[in-house]
């Protein structure tokens, strides 16, 4: 395999910069490992910041696989096989030629001096031009509200909306499609407290409708909530105990346990956190809530 990478930043004002990149990546392949491939991608992206007001940025890249037409064998793979079949998934995912657009959208703008906007926006689309049909469609859409006052640190807010989009092929069969959206709404309150303790509070919800292949649409709403206190036993070391609560509407089930953690402020900004949930789910309302996040975890927090 071989790549080829170049780029550059042009500043066109003290505010304004924009960002150009080309790769190039070539892989050659044995006749019982993987076919011939490439992959060609133009990236131009931009930066705009007003001090203390906005912060701006984009990018958009185009990238371009040439693959073989050689199908995939009907043999085992090596350590990187799709369930419950014999097709290798790098070999499913080399057939005939693709086009893929990332377009990814920032904003940071400063209502006032304690509150916020935050604003994002990405798709990402994959098209099969050698089958010509549209492969894959991601976006994600989110708006929040940040309310840290700059005078006092008794009360901190976080709030924000998300909506989220995936299509996909249905089980790695092209001519049939699984659609997922979901809606998520979020709410978390940081509470300084007297004697060094510290509220944090989450309160999020899920609206989830899955649209698989030739099924009915199934719909399931989710419910997570999480309660942390934090201790601060010295200036930059922190104990931290939370109770967390997440309700399936669709399986009628309340899952609930507790979750411990040590964690060390470094140099103000970076937080290493090391500890083990006692609990079968995450914290992240857009994350999969089916996978087991149980037992020890390292975490990295970054704070401005």
């Amino acid at each position: 395999q071989s790549v080829l990478v170049f780029g550059r930043t042009i500043p066109l004002t003290e505010s304004l910069s924009i960002d150009l990149a080309y790769e190039h990546a070539q892989t050659l392949g044995s006749e019982r490992s993987s076919s011939d491939s490439s992959r060609d991608a133009a990236s131009f992206g931009w930066e705009y910041l007003y001090p203390r007001i906005a912060e701006l940025s984009g990018l958009l890249e185009v990238r371009l696989d040439h693959g073989s037409l050689r199908e995939p064998r009907q043999e085992p793979c090596v350590g990187d096989d799709v369930m419950g079949t014999d097709l290798c998934r790098s070999r499913v995912g080399s057939i005939g030629d693709r086009e893929q657009i990332v377009w990814l959208n920032r904003a940071n703008i400063r209502i006032s001096k304690d509150v916020s906007l935050q604003a994002r926006y990405d798709l990402i689309f994959t098209e099969n031009t050698t089958l010509d049909i549209r492969e894959s469609e991601d976006s994600q859409a989110s708006l929040g509200l940040a309310y840290r006052p700059i005078t006092h640190n008794r009360i901190n807010i976080l709030t924000q909306y998300t909506h989220l989009s995936e299509l996909a092929p249905h089980h790695y069969n092209l001519t049939l499609r699984r659609h997922e959206e979901s809606h998520v709404f979020s709410f978390s309150p940081i509470i300084e407290l007297p004697f060094g303790f510290q509220i944090v509070e989450k309160i999020a919800w899920r609206n989830l409708l899955l649209d698989e292949a030739e099924l009915a649409i199934v719909e399931n709403n989710l419910v997570l909530l999480i309660n942390r206190l934090n201790y601060h036993i010295f200036a930059q070391w922190d104990i931290s105990a939370e109770y967390r609560f997440l309700h399936q509407t669709l399986t009628q089930d309340w899952k609930r346990g507790i979750l411990l953690e040590v964690s060390y402020l470094f140099e103000n900004h970076i937080r290493l956190g090391v500890g083990f949930n006692f609990t079968s789910f995450a914290e992240d309302e857009l994350g999969d809530f089916d996978r087991d996040a149980s037992g020890v975890f390292f975490r990295v927090v970054g704070q401005y």
